[in-house]
């Protein structure tokens, strides 16, 4: 809804909506609010994907085949396994497969 408002205001100094002419202008804003807001939700889903990932390693207690399991993603999604800041940032709503490497790895630490 602050998107839609956002909107109404922006285009109200157009003329507003009702004009035609200021529809392209008002779906730019609404892209350039979603490019803004894409980082707040990414950041969300990896929460609950390292989540997701940890409940796996106390149900599995299984850190080797996990890390394995991460490994392959690399190969065989072609995921980055430490992607670039900006990729991270924007793209990627999972952790990198290094960041799934090293939980891991803390599993293995934490239970001996």
């Amino acid at each position: 809804m602050p998107g839609f408002w956002l909107v109404e205001q922006a285009t109200r100094r157009r003329g507003g909506l009702e004009r035609p002419e200021v529809v392209p202008f008002a779906l730019l804003v609404l892209a350039v609010i979603g490019l803004a807001i894409t980082p707040l939700g990414n950041v969300v889903s990896r929460r609950y994907e390292s989540e997701a990932d940890w409940s796996a390693l106390r149900t599995t207690h299984d850190p080797a085949a996990a890390a394995s399991v991460f490994r392959k993603f690399a190969r065989y999604d072609l995921v980055q396994p430490n992607p670039p800041l900006w990729s991270y940032i924007w793209i990627d709503d999972h952790p990198t497969v290094v960041q799934r490497i090293a939980m891991a790895r803390a599993y293995a630490a934490r239970r001996h």
